[in-house]
């Protein structure tokens, strides 16, 4: 069990998450696979990253600390991945596809490729 899973059960909200959106790709995959998308953002919410190697974890704990975007990728049925995405000033969280992420300029941080 990573550092970030374990934290995530012990405490409550790890960041604010702001205005909440879905797309239309994200809405269509989770209802095809009969995925709560609430019980994706409240893992988001409480630090339970899901599908990151080590080294994104860490850096989303890093993030947290420096008011930086923050995301999680989740594995769910038929191999989607479900990214949700929180931008660094917290206005704004996206739950989506991968494929439709477009980075904004001066967004910090690499993101992860699986």
């Amino acid at each position: 069990m990573s550092p970030s899973t374990a934290r995530a059960r012990t405490s409550g909200p790890r960041l604010e998450l702001g205005k909440v959106t879905i797309t239309d790709a994200a809405t269509a995959a989770l209802e095809r696979t009969g995925t709560e998308g609430v019980l994706l953002l409240a893992r988001h919410l409480h630090g339970n990253w899901g599908n990151l190697c080590e080294q994104d974890a860490l850096q989303n704990e890093l993030a947290l600390l420096l008011s930086l975007r923050v995301l999680s990728c989740y594995a769910i049925a038929d191999g989607v991945r479900i990214w949700i995405v929180t931008e660094a000033d917290r206005k704004t969280t996206t739950i989506m596809l991968p494929d439709g992420y477009q980075k904004q300029p001066g967004t910090a941080g690499a993101l992860p490729t699986g």
